[in-house]
């Protein structure tokens, strides 16, 4: 009786888990038509469509980039005819063109033909970059509500101009739009770019630019609640054969940037591989790499521990590295095989639930003809909670000009309060009912974006930086509002760990 009791209640557990998993969609595009289509988990077409425009057009862009909830499409389309392109937003739901960009000259190219483009967490505004024909790039932000163009950095800036120096063709490709920033990486118009590619925050409130070491790959995927970001990278500090290789290019390690550690540093390196992509899967428990073995000639799928450990090997087979995004459960991704269809390829969407078995996974939709995934989500609700550490195989890298100081220099001296951690809880401490101000950057010449409440709680998010004499830490206030505090100022701990 006892047994048959404890197999009930393991298949009412195992019954349990699945029905826990959280639900999501990918959305499918082929670029030579301008069609995408939202499958869900069940296989069901939540939507078909052929992408609308404004202009007369022959070319949509390569890259379909989606909204945080799966609802907002970003493109753009030419015409070869003008020689013009046009960038355009469509509301699914409202079945709505609710935002639409040309840019003030002819281009070169535009970063949405590169790779996807990146929205904000809400979906409210999203950015774009393009190259001018002059050999200029620009880069805006579009307030997609009101279609209206908010926010605009260009190459011709003086400020650009004394960081870049005048290096021509450029091309910015935004990767993250966080609450007052963007972070874009520069990419050499009509080259495949170096081995590791330059990259920056651009802070909105202060139209500043920080070089960073986050995106230096395109493609990286981030985890929109704990900000960590996987990337492919060439470490001359691991082994590699870059020096025996008849092409100067290899990838040998998988790298994770952490705001824990303020810098990004390799989880999984080997000498004989070269990564091409890497993406979070399981909620961001596990990664799975697309790995070329050069000795081989082959190219392989490890799902990769947090502790750099190589779990096993996906049996999967890809025609654009890219086509993999991941789930709560595991990951889904998109094979080409040969059909009998008039192109004579096929696109098949297959789910892999890796947290149970590393297989090929189960048939969720096809489609005789290639399309590109470009979207599966929504990624905040699919992201886990309980995450563990990762584990370096060599020290974090950092940019030399943000002057970030270590964890240990911010630490409380005897008799004063605990460390403050990255992801924690903080309570903003003042005195004589005095109010502390949030600034746009680390430091005091930077822009007042609020004055926070003594007892106000917030999340710390980035941290800490050395400027002007003080301490200072992001954080995020529970209304969305984010931006940098002291630490302490006149002997007074301004900013205490909650708990």
């Amino acid at each position: 009786m006892k047994k048959i009791l404890l197999i009930a209640l393991l298949l009412t557990m195992a019954i349990s888990t699945s029905q826990a998993q959280t639900p999501w969609s990918a959305w499918l595009y082929d670029s030579t038509t301008g069609e995408a289509w939202q499958v869900n988990q069940d296989g069901t077409v939540l939507n078909a469509l052929t992408l609308p425009t404004v202009m007369a057009h022959d070319v949509y862009s390569d890259q379909l980039t989606v909204s945080p909830d799966g609802e907002r499409l970003a493109y753009s389309v030419y015409s070869s005819d003008m020689g013009t392109t046009q960038f355009l937003v469509y509301d699914v739901p409202t079945d709505v063109m609710i935002a639409t960009y040309t840019p003030p000259d002819l281009l070169l190219g535009d970063a949405v033909s590169i790779a996807p483009v990146a929205f904000n967490r809400l979906g409210t505004a999203v950015t774009y970059g393009y190259l001018l024909q002059s050999g200029e790039w620009q880069i805006i932000v579009l307030d997609v509500e009101a279609n209206t163009m908010i926010f605009q950095l260009s190459s011709s800036d003086p400020m650009v101009a004394g960081m870049l120096g005048d290096a021509p063709y450029l091309m910015p490709v935004p990767q993250y739009y966080g609450s007052a920033e963007v972070n874009f990486t520069m990419v050499p118009y009509g080259t495949e770019g170096p081995l590791t590619l330059d990259n920056y925050r651009w802070d909105l409130l202060t139209n500043s630019m920080t070089p960073t070491l986050i995106y230096t790959q395109l493609y990286a995927d981030t985890l929109p609640r704990s900000g960590e970001v996987v990337v492919t990278a060439f470490d001359e500090r691991l082994p590699n054969m870059l020096d025996s290789l008849p092409f100067p290019y290899q990838t040998n390690t998988v790298q994770i940037y952490d705001p824990d550690t303020f810098g990004r540093f390799p989880v999984l390196a080997n000498e004989g591989w070269s990564f091409s992509s890497a993406r979070f899967i399981e909620g961001g428990a596990r990664v799975i790499a697309s790995a070329y073995v050069i000795p081989d000639d082959t190219t392989i799928y490890p799902i990769i521990q947090r502790s750099g450990a190589i779990d096993g090997y996906a049996p999967i087979s890809l025609d654009y590295p890219m086509n993999i995004g991941g789930t709560s459960d595991g990951f889904v991704y998109l094979s080409n095989p040969a059909s009998s269809g008039p192109g004579g390829y096929s696109s098949t969407l297959y789910h892999v639930n890796s947290s149970v078995a590393i297989d090929s996974g189960s048939l969720i939709w096809s489609i005789d003809r290639v399309v590109r995934l470009a979207w599966v989500g929504p990624r905040e609700d699919m992201e886990r909670t309980d995450l563990a550490a990762w584990t370096m195989l060599a020290p974090p890298l950092t940019a030399a000009s943000s002057a970030p100081i270590s964890p240990a220099d911010a630490v409380p001296g005897e008799g004063e309060v605990g460390s403050l951690r990255i992801g924690g809880q903080a309570v903003i401490n003042t005195t004589d009912g005095d109010r502390l101000n949030m600034r746009s950057g680390p430091g005091v010449d930077y822009q007042r974006i609020a004055r926070v409440a003594d007892g106000t709680t917030v999340t710390v998010l980035e941290g800490p930086t050395s400027a002007d004499g003080f301490v200072w830490w992001r954080v995020r206030m529970s209304d969305g509002t984010e931006g940098w505090v002291v630490q302490q100022a006149d002997d007074v701990r301004t900013l205490i760990p909650a708990g």
